[in-house]
Parts: structure tokens; sequence; C-alpha cells
């Protein structure tokens, strides 16, 4: 299992335009072939930011996801100013995993 791991801290002032492309760009990934499961993370105290937790059956799959026009159109629009500080990108190989049942939609 591969598992990335994206901040995306927003200016205040784009945070609902950040917030959308993010919900464009899942919509995206819950039809790619070999997406397995995410999670998204609002830290505690940042209103601005938000942390996408993303399972994937290996790099390639994400990868290949992220060439498609349908990714790409995901992110269209984005600009430096709608950023507080750079996005993040964090990338895992899984040595270990435990997923029961989410009680979160």
């Amino acid at each position: 299992m591969f598992t990335v791991i994206a901040t995306f801290p927003a200016a205040p002032a784009h945070r609902e335009a950040v917030f959308s492309a993010l919900e464009a760009s899942l919509s995206v990934y819950e039809g790619s072939p070999g997406a397995l499961g995410y999670q998204i993370l609002a830290p505690r105290g940042d209103p601005d930011t938000r942390v996408a937790l993303m399972l994937w059956e290996d790099e390639a799959a994400f990868k290949a996801m992220l060439q498609t026009p349908a990714s790409k159109a995901a992110h269209a629009g984005m600009s430096p100013e709608m950023w507080r500080e750079t996005p993040g990108l964090q990338y895992f190989d899984s040595e270990r995993a435990w997923h029961p049942a989410s009680t979160t939609a």
C-alpha cells in the first residue's frame, strides 16, 4: 500500500475556493483505479488548512491519476495568492495497516 498526505494551507480570503478545489479532486480520486480510501482532516486551531490522507494500491496508481485530464482540470485555476504557504505532499510506504469500518462520512 502507498500513502499520500497532502497539506492544503489556504490563504483565509481564498479558503472556500481552495476547499472547493479539494472537493473536486476527491471526486476524481474516488473513481481512480488503485484508490483505496481517503480521509480529509481539519487541524484543530487552523480553520484554513485541510490535510488529505489518501491510500493507494501503489505509487503507480497515484501517479497515473495525477496525469488524467480530470485531475488536471480539478487543479486548474489555483494560483500562488490562494495559499498561505506552499501546499505539501508526503509519500509513505505502508509497513502495517488496520482499517476498521469508518464511523464518519
